[in-house]
């Protein structure tokens, strides 16, 4: 089969936090507080951001005001950008783009992270597309994130290959005719490449450069 697009999620497969997100968490909290509550409430202000509903420092800072943080919102958005990029993944899409495949990101993200992205970690550059949930409006594991991606790129879904750290998500793009694949959390180019491979999808390995 030859795929004429793949769609990489971002976090947990081109790129993954650089601290322990828990603890940078619980450092926007008093000691002693229950950090699982305000993960809980955080995660919860922030769906409507994900699909471009509400704005994420706003509903940040209404968080931390409930929870009587002393944090300010620019640093508790910081966590957010606390961001590792993997250059050898990286690397990989390089090749792929310069074997004629479409490689695009389809993650996840509100629109201050989705901005950062696009310009300081340079995924404009980077990818050929770049299919935000804030921007598409719906949020994976909804099939209308990717019904909306596949019309975009004008391919029918099955020429399209989608790798993403979560199982549910790789099955929700399967639902929808594109090939849904389950990419081990950061398991990093080696086993991108190895993947690759498997599908016969691997460009000329001195392009891995």
């Amino acid at each position: 089969m030859t795929y004429r697009a793949i769609l990489f999620d971002a976090d947990g497969v081109v790129q993954r936090p650089a601290g322990v997100w828990r603890a940078e968490m619980a450092g926007l909290i008093e000691p002693g507080a229950d950090l699982d509550a305000f993960i809980a409430d955080v995660v919860a202000a922030e769906q409507p951001c994900l699909v471009g509903a509400a704005d994420f420092p706003t509903e940040l800072a209404r968080v931390l005001e409930r929870w009587a943080s002393q944090s300010g919102v620019d640093a508790a958005l910081a966590i957010w950008r606390d961001i590792i990029v993997d250059h050898e993944v990286l690397d990989a899409v390089g090749a792929l783009r310069r074997s004629g495949t479409l490689c695009c990101i389809a993650s996840n993200q509100h629109a201050q992270r989705a901005a950062y992205m696009r310009r300081q970690l340079r995924y404009d550059a980077a990818f050929d597309w770049q299919f935000y949930s804030c921007d598409v409006g719906h949020a994976k594991p909804d099939r209308i994130f990717f019904e909306r991606i596949v019309t975009a790129l004008d391919l029918p879904p099955a020429d399209v290959l989608f790798l993403d750290d979560h199982a549910v998500n790789a099955q929700a793009a399967a639902e929808t005719g594109i090939h849904g694949v389950h990419f081990e959390p950061n398991a990093g180019a080696q086993r991108l490449v190895e993947l690759l491979d498997e599908l016969n999808l691997s460009p000329d390995r001195r392009r891995f450069r």
